[in-house]
């Protein structure tokens, strides 16, 4: 009985050994969601009754995470190029409008070039294409204008200025 025992587990063994195997690869993950937008802010209480030099007219914050990604200002929505107007059709016409690095802040991501300040008038847009290695945190970027005393009439002037920002994954 003992060697009938030791013959069995030795060809239990023998077929253990001999036998075929399977393997398999498995993925696994997870993921970082896209954070992809831009926070506007106008200025209401511009002084056009006083010259204006270099005067804040609205502020962006630009939050992404993507490697690549394309932003575009511009103030030519309802065609008068950066001019501000009321609605009887009179302007106050600046004599300079540019989009700059904010002081506010932020965080520009890694390896990403840096913003190069343009102009928005005669429409005119900004267009600004970086790539970078880490994301970018409520990055500021400005509207600023200049403009002569105005002998507007009376009202409320105002330009609408758009800003577009599209990731690419």
């Amino acid at each position: 009985m003992k060697s009938m025992k030791k013959t069995l587990i030795a060809a239990l063994m023998v077929g253990a050994m001999t036998s075929t195997s399977m393997a398999t690869d498995v993925i696994c993950g997870g993921q970082v969601p896209l954070i992809n937008n831009i926070i506007g802010i106008g200025m209401m209480t511009l002084d056009f009754g006083s010259a204006g030099t270099l005067v804040e007219c609205a502020d962006f914050f630009i939050n992404n995470n993507s490697a690549t990604w394309d932003l575009t200002i511009e103030c030519n929505t309802s065609g008068n190029g950066g001019q501000f107007e009321n609605h009887g059709g009179d302007a106050i016409v600046p004599t300079t409008m540019n989009v700059i690095v904010g002081n506010l802040g932020g965080t520009l991501g890694g390896a990403a070039a840096a913003f190069v300040p343009g102009t928005l008038l005669a429409g005119a847009s900004v267009n600004w294409n970086p790539t970078q290695t880490s994301a970018t945190q409520m990055y500021n970027l400005a509207v600023v204008a200049s403009w002569a005393k105005s002998a507007a009439l009376a009202g409320l002037y105002t330009e609408t200025i758009t800003a577009t920002i599209i990731a690419t994954l």
